[in-house]
């Protein structure tokens, strides 16, 4: 019988492999859930501790742009008609060089042959929108903290659609880590002659990434180089976790394991008498 664990329980189970016999028996769609949502989790907690980082970026930004003794823009360029960027459903650049003056419309910044305009954010009253001419801000280094924070709001802007991202690509990678494992855990256990079932490997190699996450998160978070650890962690949770769920194959007996739920009980077909 499947089991239905609570999820904050089964994220302290995984960190144990003598509870993955247990585990193995959660249900499909109770151990899909869970993956997404500690990976959610994880995700959450590690842009949390990524705040203070991207609170320092204009800072940042700003002490790098020092580094140049020279760095300015000259740009050519002809339009036949303006150009819009938008980023997730978001009007953010309007640009039309075809004119030196233009009103600010939906757009965040508009960009004509001589002003940016932007707009200024005075909530509850009224947005005023700044004018800056172009010209006086092609030396970058002259200009550096304006860049810096130019570059600053274009990222908090940007800000949704890499969160979305970024959650995307950590479900993809993760989901190949656990196929990967999954399918060589498979064909060993086979070579070696090991009954376990391959939803039972599959299961263990999800709830292993819980350890590999949380690595993954301080590695990140705090710029650790665990040199391949966190890797080496999920595979011994891998190997430990199957090799308590599953059992040997004994020489010209065929087995069939019925797990009881929360015991390690099996019975063995040849034996049984009918």
């Amino acid at each position: 019988m499947k089991q239905t664990i609570p999820f904050f329980k089964t994220i302290a189970k995984s960190f144990n492999p003598l509870e993955y016999d247990e585990l193995s028996d959660t249900s499909n769609k109770e151990t899909t859930k869970y993956f997404f949502s500690y990976l959610f989790l994880g995700f959450v907690l590690l842009v949390l501790l990524l705040i203070p980082t991207f609170v320092s970026l204009t800072g940042q930004l700003e002490s790098e742009f020092s580094k140049f003794d020279k760095l300015s823009l000259n740009i050519e360029h002809q339009m036949n008609e303006e150009a819009n960027i938008e980023i997730a459903g978001r009007h953010l650049f309007r640009i039309d060089t075809r004119a030196k003056e233009l009103n600010l419309t939906s757009e965040t910044f508009l960009i004509t042959s001589s002003y940016l305009y932007k707009e200024n954010y005075k909530f509850p009253f009224s947005n005023e929108v700044k004018q800056i001419k172009l010209g006086e801000y092609k030396n970058l280094v002259d200009n550096k903290s304006f860049v810096s924070q130019l570059l600053t709001i274009i990222s908090v802007l940007l800000m949704p659609s890499l969160l979305i991202l970024g959650y995307g690509y950590l479900v993809i990678k993760y989901a190949l880590i656990i196929i990967i494992a999954s399918g060589l855990a498979l064909i060993l256990s086979r070579v070696l002659k090991f009954d376990i079932t391959y939803l039972e490997i599959l299961k263990i190699c999800v709830f292993s990434t819980t350890p590999l996450i949380l690595l993954d998160i301080i590695r990140v978070a705090f710029n650790f180089n665990f040199y391949y650890l966190n890797y080496a962690v999920y595979a011994i949770f891998v190997i430990l976790g199957i090799g308590i769920t599953g059992e040997f194959e004994e020489r010209g007996v065929k087995k069939k394991r019925l797990k009881r739920r929360h015991k390690k009980d099996y019975v063995e077909i040849d034996h049984v008498k009918f």
